[in-house]
This record gives structure tokens, C-alpha cells and sequence, in this order.
């Protein structure tokens, strides 16, 4: 029941953000000083608003609650200054696609310029960070804005006012001319990323020093599945060449949701053709955690073990048989009822 709820969530949330998501992205990644950090922000924001949106009475209102979520998301992690203790503070350029001249070289002065931009946007408080951006940038009304911030408008329009003071102040004792009273010269996009909307964007998991600031986030079984279900599983099955590794890291943490997290992502491995051969480094992780009673632990080994059971049962009975006292009971008892009947239950339901 709980599973398939928090399935149509995920499902709702992808259907309703699709149309803006690539924006939603371009903001976060202003409102940070790095665009490591924007992409943590949006991501952190995406889990959030799946645990809340039942909390949306109107889907209509989708955008304006999405970009509040996002608000308070930004202002706990600013407050807490999470990206400072995350990344060097000189790490201010965004990492990834530079932006290019018509030549096809790197256009070094929109380099600068994005990076001057970052830089100035940072000396502003995250409430005027806030107004600033998503007045002067994404082009939202100080109404709109003051609906997502929970001030007045008035409010709105006094922190966009002292956020460009503060812009031109700080581009004063630069010696440079600011963006013109913050419209649209802003749109050059600090981090150098096209803002047109295209679509939902692939949430891809990033590598594990990320999934250790998700870990913070996750408290329950249900955000942990879902994030293994529509995230890291598939991506780890998608290249378990290369990704399997991140599995295993994930398995040796001290947090149980991130070890549950490793066994959930192990699952999809299960359904790949050639399970059989990354079966041995399967076996690793569910050995690694055989002891480990939190986070429901023992109903992930057995969620591991039968999806295993079907492409490569031989080698799943003769890993029951070989660690039968390491392994929890229910994990035990559901893979042989698996391999038996093609039930965990040992017989069809109802």
C-alpha cells in the first residue's frame, strides 16, 4: 500500500514538474555559489516535494508550491551554510559545459562574466539571493514571489530593492558597471546554463559524496525505496561496470538508510540478463549486511535474493546453503519459498 503510494507520488511529481523542470533546475543553481551545489539544492528539493505533495490541494498551483518547497529547502541549508562546509569556497565556477564562442572556443569573457556574476550573487542574504533571482531572472511576479516566500509584496519588492543595491555596491568597489537596475542583463544565467524549458531532465544519481548529503534526508523506508526504485537502482544496472563500486561504498556506511539504500539499488541488478555475472559482488554486499538488523535491512536481503532468484538461481541456493546461519530468517525463508514456487510466500496471493 505504501509502496504503490508513494509510486503514483512519484509518478504525479514527474508529470507536474516536466513542464518547468529545467528552469526549477537553472534557479537553484543561482541561488548557490557552485553549480555542484545548485544541483544538490534541486535534487534535495525533488525528494521534499515527494514527501509533501500530498499536501497540494490544487494541481493548478503546482509551480508556485514547487519553487516554495525549493525556498525552504534553500533556506535550511543556508542557514546551516551546508555548501560551505561542502566546497572549497574558491570552487566558484560551475563545472560541466563552459560556455563557447561562434569559433568554438571557449568564450573566455562569458567565463569571467558568469563567474563574476556567481560571485556577486553570493554576498546577498538568501532571502534577496531569492527575490533577486527569481524577479530579474525567471521573470516572476513580486506576487508571485510573495506567495513562495510568505511576505508581502511589499516585502518582496523591498528585498529586490536592497538585493540590486547590494549587486551595484559590490560591482562599485570591483570598479565594474553592475547589471542595469536587475532586469534583463541578470538573464546571462550565472552558471552559464541554457534556461529554456525541454522537458523533464534525467535525474541522474550523482557519485557518493552527494548520496551522503541525501542520506542526511532519508529517515524511513519508503523515501529510501523510492529513491533505490526511480534512481540509483536503475542507474547502477544501467553500467554495473563502473557503478557496482558505488554500491559497495554504500553498503559500509554508518547510516542504515544508505545501507538499505545499497541493497535496494542491488535489486535491479537482479533483472539484467547476465545477472549471474555480477551476482559474486551482489553476494558481497548482501554478506556485508547479513548482521545488520535497522532500517528493515533484513526485508532489503530478501528483496535482493529473490530478484536473483529468477535469473540465476543456482547461484542463489548455493549462497543459502553456504551462509544459512549468517543470514536473517525472513531473508531466508522468502528466497527458498522463492526458488520452491516463484513466491516469497511459498504460494500465490489471495
Amino acid at each position: 500500500m505504501h509502496e504503490a503510494t508513494s509510486d503514483a507520488r512519484w509518478e504525479s511529481l514527474i508529470r507536474l514538474l516536466a513542464p518547468f523542470s529545467d528552469q526549477a533546475m537553472a534557479t537553484a543553481r543561482r541561488l548557490c555559489r557552485s553549480r555542484a551545489d545548485g544541483d544538490d539544492l534541486f535534487s534535495e528539493t525533488v525528494v521534499r516535494a515527494q514527501a509533501k505533495l500530498m499536501s497540494l490541494r490544487d494541481e493548478r498551483k503546482f509551480r508556485s508550491w514547487f519553487y516554495a518547497v525549493l525556498l525552504s529547502v534553500h533556506r535550511s541549508r543556508s542557514r546551516r551554510a551546508f555548501w560551505r562546509r561542502c566546497m572549497p569556497i574558491a570552487d566558484l565556477v560551475a563545472a560541466g559545459r563552459d560556455p563557447v564562442g561562434d569559433d568554438g572556443r571557449r568564450g573566455e569573457e562569458e567565463h569571467v562574466r558568469a563567474e563574476r556574476a556567481s560571485r556577486a550573487l553570493a554576498t546577498l542574504p538568501a532571502v534577496q539571493r531569492e527575490a533577486v533571482v527569481l524577479h530579474d531572472i525567471d521573470g516572476f511576479s513580486m506576487a508571485e514571489i510573495a506567495a513562495m516566500q510568505g511576505v508581502t509584496v511589499s516585502a518582496v519588492k523591498t528585498r529586490v530593492a536592497r538585493g540590486r543595491e547590494r549587486l551595484r555596491a559590490h560591482y562599485r568597489r570591483l570598479g565594474l558597471a553592475g547589471p542595469a537596475d536587475g532586469h534583463r542583463r541578470w538573464s546571462a544565467a550565472p552558471d552559464g546554463v541554457d534556461t529554456a524549458p525541454a522537458g523533464v531532465r534525467t535525474l541522474a544519481p550523482p557519485g557518493l559524496r552527494r548520496l551522503d548529503r541525501w542520506g542526511a534526508l532519508l529517515d524511513n523506508w519508503e523515501t529510501t525505496d523510492s529513491l533505490g526504485g526511480r534512481m540509483v537502482g536503475p542507474w547502477a544496472a544501467a553500467q554495473p561496470a563502473g557503478r557496482l563500486g558505488t554500491l559497495e561504498r554504500l553498503a559500509g556506511r554508518r547510516n542504515p538508510w544508505l545501507r538499505r539504500l545499497a541493497l535496494v539499488g542491488s535489486v535491479y541488478l537482479g533483472r539484467r540478463p547476465d545477472a549471474a555475472v555480477w551476482w559474486p559482488r551482489v553476494e558481497g554486499i548482501v554478506l556485508a549486511l547479513a548482521g545488520h538488523r535497522g532500517a528493515a535491512i533484513p526485508k532489503a536481503i530478501s528483496w535482493v535474493l529473490r530478484s536473483h532468484a529468477g535469473r540465476c538461481p543456482g547461484e542463489v541456493a548455493d549462497f543459502l546453503r553456504r551462509h544459512e546461519a549468517r543470514l536473517p530468517a525472513i531473508a531466508l525463508r522468502e528466497a527458498r519459498h522463492q526458488l520452491a514456487t516463484g513466491y516469497k510466500t511459498g504460494r500465490p496471493p489471495g
